[in-house]
């Protein structure tokens, strides 16, 4: 990770940041590294740094969905970065992919299987297996689409989805790791689990509350043309009231006050956001596929409006 990984991943993600016009002494003080260490990383060509991680056993759209991932942390100013790379080196570990590497460099490692053991994912009921196979499905549906990246918001997309009967966050699946854009298409960039702590996690648990037969939410991005878009639809839609949003908390509170008198699903959440806070469209319905639906509608409309 930290040999290997980290300083190539670093600087794949300070030659994204400069595209995006950021400078040195930018790039610097985002990932907390020197500005020399950053004037080194860019004098290099991008596929020096891609070649060294492929030697991990990345491929090429591997390596820019975790590019994507930690950029738009840096970026919007999300505190997630070791949290994300944390997620990203376990997805690794438990794959296998970095094993061959390991035991080439220790070859006293070569009967090891620690990491596998240690990271391997606990053994879950048949109803949560079900949920699973359905959302990997469901979340095929938004990587083929040639439409959904126009409207993955800055903090990327996540889904949330509760057992029928599910009270708590272990009852409730969601992709650690988000779904990024890559090449103008969406990327899943982990596969489903339960009890997973996440916004949206909290978000369907609190609305659940207030109707049960909520069981799914998604998240896309907010603006005049996803409210126009929406607004022509018959789908019930509502806007948060709020004076001052200080965090997620505040967020979900604005929603479940919104929520109190609606019965209709699926139903759309318009959250114009506050300071630091991006403005969000939530879908709610009581399943995914249904808020999936409505999502690449509005994404096909999106594009060609």
């Amino acid at each position: 990770m930290v040999k290997d990984f980290l300083p190539n991943i670093r600087a794949l993600v300070a030659h994204r940041l400069k595209s995006k016009g950021f400078s040195q002494s930018q790039i610097s003080k985002l990932l907390g590294v020197t500005q020399p260490s950053i004037s080194y990383y860019l004098d290099k060509n991008e596929d020096y740094f891609k070649d060294k991680i492929k030697k991990i056993g990345l491929d090429g759209v591997m390596i820019s969905r975790y590019v994507e991932m930690l950029v738009n942390d840096v970026v919007c100013g999300i505190p997630k970065s070791v949290e994300t790379l944390h997620i990203i080196w376990r997805e690794l570990i438990f794959s296998g992919q970095v094993c061959a590497l390991h035991k080439e460099k220790f070859l006293e490692l070569k009967d090891c299987d620690v990491c596998m053991k240690f990271l391997s994912p606990v053994q879950i009921g048949k109803d949560k297996e079900v949920l699973i196979e359905s959302m990997k499905k469901s979340i095929l549906s938004l990587e083929s689409s040639p439409y959904f990246a126009a409207i993955i918001p800055e903090v990327n997309v996540n889904v949330a989805v509760s057992l029928n009967s599910g009270q708590g966050i272990e009852d409730i699946a969601t992709i650690p790791g988000r779904i990024v854009r890559v090449r103008n298409r969406a990327k899943a960039t982990t596969s489903p689990e339960f009890g997973i702590q996440g916004h949206l996690t909290k978000l369907l648990i609190a609305v659940r509350r207030l109707n049960p037969n909520i069981k799914a939410v998604i998240n896309i991005k907010f603006d005049e043309k996803i409210k126009f878009i929406i607004s022509s639809t018959n789908l019930a839609h509502i806007k948060t009231e709020h004076n001052a949003i200080l965090g997620e908390d505040d967020i979900i509170e604005s929603i479940k006050n919104s929520l109190r008198t609606q019965k209709r699903i699926p139903l759309i959440v318009f959250d114009e956001g506050g300071f630091g806070i991006e403005p969000m469209t939530y879908l709610l319905g009581n399943n995914l596929d249904e808020i999936i639906q409505v999502a690449l509608e509005v994404a096909r409309k999106y594009v060609a409006s």
